[in-house]
């Protein structure tokens, strides 16, 4: 519990700092007036809009009037949109959410099992097999996957609809797009991180108890092997929460992704740090998250920072 305290403690400074920088990195040259009412707007109407927007002020000023709002909750109206900004990101939370979950399901699904497979094969033609599939899925950029998904799933063989928002069937290749390439990491890191465990003491013993070559390898070698593998899974699932841009934008997926390229491109400031803030909420939970998973797969782990006795 007071490792939780502190880590919550420690979320104010850095939830102020990325408050404080994304507000006056987000103010480019854009003039949101101009965006809402067009080239055709009368400078007084530029103004009117500019002082009920709040952008006559200082930017010193419009952070405090921002910041006092936000801690009230409000995370100001999103210009392009009209509605308040927490509105716009709630409704666009449980695609991106739904995307980041099923992505993971795909990483962990398939990177694992194919990672045990080759350490347990070490040096086998299906460990060079694994090995190079995996190298050619870390080297693939993600825009090219989702447009190669496409083209064979959707084209060649016309089985998934190419982008939307719908039923099951629209999940698939947004999924396999954000999912692959990170399962390719994770078979890479987990083949490394089984094949040291094996060779350590305690799974040596257990080998030599007569214990059978499966329970050695679930029981013993793969809980502590996956602790890399956690951490991996667990920023993976962060970078997705706050949502994967190119996947989101070469499937039309709606999730917060793709609402944040709309706002950097029409100067949609609100959204822009409203957005950003959330980000930041949700990766330093996902990371304390993974903390605690540490702890429950090696109890020598000390979340206090003491020390392992």
């Amino acid at each position: 519990m007071k490792h939780l305290v502190k880590r919550f403690i420690q979320l104010v400074p850095v939830l102020f700092g990325v408050s404080l920088l994304i507000f006056f990195l987000s103010r480019g040259p854009t003039d949101p007036a101009l965006l809402l009412l067009g080239q055709e707007a009368t400078e007084e109407q530029l103004t009117s809009l500019r002082h009920t927007l709040g952008l006559d002020l200082s930017l010193a000023e419009q952070y405090i009037r921002w910041l006092g709002n936000a801690l009230r909750g409000d995370l100001g109206k999103s210009y392009l949109y009209g509605n308040p900004v927490v509105k716009e990101l709630a409704s666009r939370f449980p695609a991106t959410l739904l995307l980041a979950v099923s992505g993971v399901l795909v990483t962990l699904g398939l990177g694992v099992p194919a990672g045990i497979l080759a350490a347990i094969n070490h040096r086998k033609r299906l460990d060079y097999l694994v090995l190079a599939l995996s190298l050619i899925g870390v080297s693939m950029p993600v825009f090219l996957l989702g447009f190669l998904l496409i083209w064979i799933l959707s084209y060649k063989l016309p089985l998934l609809p190419t982008a939307g928002w719908g039923g099951l069937e629209h999940l698939v290749l947004p999924t396999l797009a954000v999912g692959l390439p990170t399962a390719a990491v994770v078979t890479r890191l987990t083949r490394t991180s089984m094949l040291e465990v094996m060779h350590q003491d305690y799974v040596r013993t257990a080998r030599a108890k007569g214990i059978k070559e499966y329970a050695v390898i679930v029981r013993h070698a793969l809980r502590n092997a996956l602790i890399p593998v956690v951490t991996i899974a667990g920023l993976q699932f962060g970078f997705l929460l706050n949502g994967s841009i190119v996947t989101e934008q070469v499937f039309a997926w709606p999730g917060i992704g793709s609402l944040m390229v709309n706002a950097v491109s029409l100067g949609d400031y609100p959204v822009i740090q409203g957005a950003t803030i959330l980000f930041t909420i949700m990766f330093v939970g996902v990371n304390l998250g993974v903390d605690l998973i540490y702890g429950v797969l090696d109890p020598r782990v000390d979340l206090a920072g003491k020390g392992g006795g």
